[in-house]
């Protein structure tokens, strides 16, 4: 019997990209799926583009809630879901036609999720490219001390199975405000295999609206979130592989600030993110990682400063 793949797409105000996205669904060679949508309050015409799409006759499980954010709303999707499988898209990711296909083809009786490669589409220059290299950096097995180190996957190009997805309990945390697929990855691994696919077989569109782009500064709230969530979980290489991630996003976000030891030096200065970025770390969920790290932050630019000044 062909299983039942339950496709889960959460969405808000999505009417810019939604039936491209959509498009590429009904595309799939693959044919026995269900489409549970989750309207997290669009207030634009996204919900006549997913009516309209389901008047087509295409297998539509839709689901509209008042904003709740993206960890509740995939988390009402996943309840939603009868398949054998589920896999996400985003409301503006495009797929190949063969990627369920070719990720169900994958799996063997070890296997809880397969995942695949993707192209990076920047929609306002045109340019598509690989953001990693398979045969180096993608990996099959336990992947729990390679994804603390460094996330590559990416949750739209994964199958996973129902059965494992249900015993996380609450797949997605909604304490977290952007990590939280990468939350639920490092969560998934630790309990079986994944396995990959080299064959590209979805395109992530890059555009101002994403809420990677807008909202990166989160990031750094999420990782502290989680060193303290698995700090009884992880061994502690992986902890410390852990902290090295969330040292690297606070410079990064810093970086994206535009902030310096002198700030009046830096062009670009965006003061809601500077805020933003010290603050977080002490919030009630700080440990000492975090402490260390914030208190050392001025040092490390002064240090910097001096440095570039000493080189000229």
């Amino acid at each position: 019997m062909t299983p039942l793949v339950s496709i889960n797409l959460c969405c808000y105000n999505s009417e810019k990209y939604l039936r491209e996205t959509l498009q590429s669904i009904a595309d799939q060679t693959y044919k026995n799926w269900e489409l549970v949508i989750v309207n997290d309050g669009s207030r634009d015409s996204t919900e006549s583009i997913i009516f309209e799409f389901r008047d087509r006759g295409h297998r539509v499980v839709y689901h509209y809630q008042e904003n709740r954010g993206i960890s509740a709303s995939r988390n009402k999707a996943i309840e939603l879901s009868r398949g054998d499988y589920i896999a996400f898209i985003d409301h503006d990711d495009v797929w190949r036609p063969g990627l369920l296909t070719r990720q169900l083809a994958a799996f063997d009786e070890d296997t809880i999720l397969v995942y695949g490669n993707y192209l990076m589409r920047d929609m306002t220059t045109g340019r598509e490219y690989m953001p990693f290299d398979p045969d180096r950096e993608f990996h099959s097995g336990r992947l729990t001390a390679r994804l603390v180190r460094k996330n590559l996957i990416l949750i739209e190009t994964a199958v996973v199975r129902t059965e494992a997805v249900r015993r996380l309990g609450q797949p997605f945390d909604p304490k977290l405000l952007m990590a939280d697929d990468i939350d639920f990855l490092l969560r998934l691994s630790l309990t079986g295999n994944f396995r990959y696919t080299r064959e590209i077989c979805m395109i992530y569109r890059m555009h101002p609206e994403n809420v990677t782009n807008t909202k990166r500064h989160y990031y750094v709230h999420d990782l502290s979130y989680m060193l303290q969530k698995y700090s009884n979980r992880l061994d502690r290489r992986m902890l410390r592989d852990l902290a090295r991630q969330y040292i690297l996003t606070v410079k990064i976000d810093l970086n994206y600030a535009g902030f310096r030891i002198f700030p009046f030096l830096s062009l670009g200065l965006n003061i809601k993110h500077v805020i933003i970025s010290l603050l977080l770390p002490f919030s009630r969920d700080r440990n000492i990682l975090e402490v260390k790290a914030s208190l050392m932050r001025p040092f490390r630019y002064v240090r910097s400063f001096f440095s570039r000044r000493e080189k000229l």
